[in-house]
C-alpha cells in the first residue's frame, strides 16, 4: 500500500444547471481541504479520487438546508448560510469523506474531511423580462416551493488535477 494526500483546488468538484421556465437555476459544490489515499499504485488512487464528485445531487435547493448526498456516501454538514448579490445563495460546513473502490488486496480509500461550498443561484432568463437584481434575489428567497419542484438535480463531475495527489 502506497499513502497519498490529494490537495483539493478550490475550483468546483461538480456543477450542473437547469431552466425552469423563466429562471436559470445553476448549483455548484466545492470542495476546500485534503483527503489521504491509500492503494496499490498512484494510477488506482488518482482513479479513486475521481469518485469525490462523481453521484452528487442535491434537492431542497430554494430551501435553507439543502440535503447532499453523493455515490460515494460523503455526509454534509451544514454550518451556515448566506446570500451573495446579487442572486446566490450560498450552503457551507463540512463534508465527511470516507469511501474504498475496489475489492480487497486491491481497493482503495479515500478520507478525509474538507470543508464545502454549495452555490444556488437563480438567475432570470435574458427573454424572461425580469429585473436582473432585485427579480431573481426576490425570487430565490421568496419561491422555495417552486425551486423544491425540482426535486434532485445531479451534478456533473469535474475533472481531478493529477498533480494535486502527493505521497506522504
Amino acid at each position: 500500500m502506497v499513502g497519498f494526500r490529494y490537495r483539493l483546488p478550490r475550483v468546483p468538484v461538480a456543477r450542473s444547471s437547469v431552466d425552469i421556465g423563466q429562471i436559470e437555476v445553476r448549483v455548484v459544490l466545492s470542495l476546500d481541504g485534503e483527503v489521504d489515499v491509500r492503494g496499490a499504485t498512484r494510477d488506482q488512487c488518482l482513479a479513486a479520487v475521481r469518485e469525490l464528485g462523481a453521484g452528487v445531487m442535491v434537492g431542497g435547493v430554494g430551501g435553507p438546508r439543502p440535503r447532499i448526498t453523493a455515490g460515494a456516501g460523503h455526509r454534509f454538514t451544514q454550518r451556515t448560510r448566506s446570500f451573495r448579490v446579487p442572486d446566490t445563495a450560498v450552503c457551507a460546513g463540512e463534508c465527511a469523506v470516507d469511501f474504498a473502490v475496489g475489492l480487497a488486496p486491491a481497493s482503495v480509500s479515500v478520507s478525509g474531511e474538507p470543508h464545502y461550498r454549495l452555490a444556488v443561484s437563480a438567475r432570470p432568463r435574458m427573454d424572461a423580462g425580469i429585473p436582473a437584481w432585485d427579480g431573481a434575489r426576490a425570487w430565490l428567497l421568496r419561491h422555495d416551493h417552486e425551486l423544491s419542484a425540482i426535486g434532485m438535480i445531479v451534478l456533473a463531475a469535474v475533472p481531478v488535477v493529477p498533480d494535486r495527489l502527493v505521497a506522504c
